[in-house]
């Protein structure tokens, strides 16, 4: 096999790892999406889960003060029935004390329980558009895990399919060039470059003419003394400008 096929071999393994790599960082990223989608949905959920005990305590809460707006109400009736049959001005005054006792008493409840059905109906409102979102949030992961599952069967298809033809590609390389350029392209993404200009266009560093010359003659594999890379040259057609008359 001559050094122009070695290096044309390596071409078409170097076009099918990059593939490879853009395969494999797809299929990384399906379960981190998934995943993101999940921590929203138990986001929700653990949301819902405080609402809903919120919503109880209140509830708790005003049905106690009710009772005791009843208790003090039942209390009220009672100090006025002491007024109307109070003997003297001592047993007069002390149920009047009373009376504006619990007549205060039963004023700040009644605000508190109107503020706290206020507050009952918004944690209500909230539950509601919550119950949606997270039905909603549901809903699209499943999708996703569905639809991630089919991807990552799929990604993982046309992996199994490029490992024989790396296999017989990489049969096709020399050895130590092979070990080169898995190396090269694992540490640096391209394990080959061309030269264009003078130039090794993986690390824009000019080639020295007699290393230029070497490439140009095509008879060995070269590497980049820059950046290690294998470097290929192809020519390039000039350009003829017409004559004039």
């Amino acid at each position: 096999m001559t050094v122009q096929q070695e290096l044309a071999s390596l071409e078409e393994l170097q076009i099918l790892d990059l593939q490879n790599f853009t395969i494999r960082k797809e299929l990384e990223a399906i379960p981190a999406t998934i995943e993101e989608k999940r921590q929203n949905v138990e986001f929700v959920r653990t949301l819902l889960q405080k609402e809903r005990a919120r919503l109880d305590e209140a509830e708790a809460w005003r049905a106690n003060s009710e009772r005791e707006i009843q208790m003090q109400g039942d209390m009220l009736n009672n100090s006025r029935t002491k007024l109307q049959g109070a003997r003297n001005e001592k047993e007069n005054k002390a149920a009047q004390r009373e009376i504006d006792t619990l007549r205060k008493n039963i004023g700040d409840r009644e605000k508190e329980a109107l503020e706290m059905l206020e507050a009952i109906e918004q944690y209500r409102i909230a539950i509601d558009e919550h119950t949606k979102e997270f039905a909603q949030l549901e809903e699209t992961l499943r999708a996703e895990e569905s639809s991630g599952n089919e991807r990552i069967a799929e990604l993982n298809a046309l992996i199994a399919e490029s490992a024989q033809k790396r296999a017989e590609l990489a049969s096709r390389v020399p050895e130590p060039i092979l070990r080169r350029y898995d190396r090269v392209q694992k540490k640096l993404g391209r394990g080959l470059v061309e030269v264009i200009d003078g130039f090794c266009s993986g690390c824009n560093i000019g080639i020295l003419p007699q290393l230029f010359n070497e490439l140009i003659r095509g008879e060995k594999i070269h590497a980049c003394p820059s950046c290690t890379r294998i470097l290929i040259y192809r020519p390039r057609p000039e350009n003829s400008e017409g004559s004039k008359d």
